[in-house]
């Protein structure tokens, strides 16, 4: 078995929290400061034209630059407003329901390595979305590095 300690967006998240063959134990924001801590990528990507769940090639710069100061200014003011509503006596857990996809959070995965092997194989492929192949690439370098054996076998 192997645990790691995993930080990444919401939407990252979702997206591992598929594999039922981790256990997963989650840093919740209901009982800790919610960290003002928000992914925003360098580059965004067009849809794709041929599959419905991917993205395709990069948007134009001009285009780039504005949703990226709209994204960032929609996370700020979420932020923000969190605070307000804790300030004003709202409770952690419902005032967490304003906060945007983009939020960090952190958790502990546990899994064996053969399932860990399935995890990389399925994240680090074209059709993946490219946020979760950074850690599942990562991961595969930390087995390399583990299981070098394995690694030449399977990956």
């Amino acid at each position: 078995m192997i645990t790691f300690h995993v930080k990444c967006p919401l939407f990252v998240r979702s997206q591992w929290f598929r594999h039922r063959t981790f256990k997963f134990s989650e840093v919740s924001p209901r009982y800790r400061e919610v960290p003002e801590e928000f992914y925003v990528p360098e580059v965004w990507r067009g849809q794709s034209k041929s599959n419905k769940q991917c993205s395709d090639g990069e948007i134009k710069k001009d285009l780039n630059e504005k949703i990226t100061a709209l994204t960032t200014h929609v996370a700020q003011s979420a932020i923000q407003d969190y605070k307000n509503m804790i300030e004003g006596g709202v409770s952690r857990e419902m005032a967490r329901m304003i906060l945007p996809q983009s939020m960090y959070t952190e958790f502990y995965a546990t899994v064996d390595l053969n399932n860990l092997i399935k995890f990389v194989n399925l994240r680090d492929h074209d059709h993946a979305q490219y946020e979760i192949r950074v850690y599942a690439k990562a991961i595969k370098d930390i087995i390399k590095e583990w299981c070098p054996i394995v690694y030449n076998v399977i990956c």
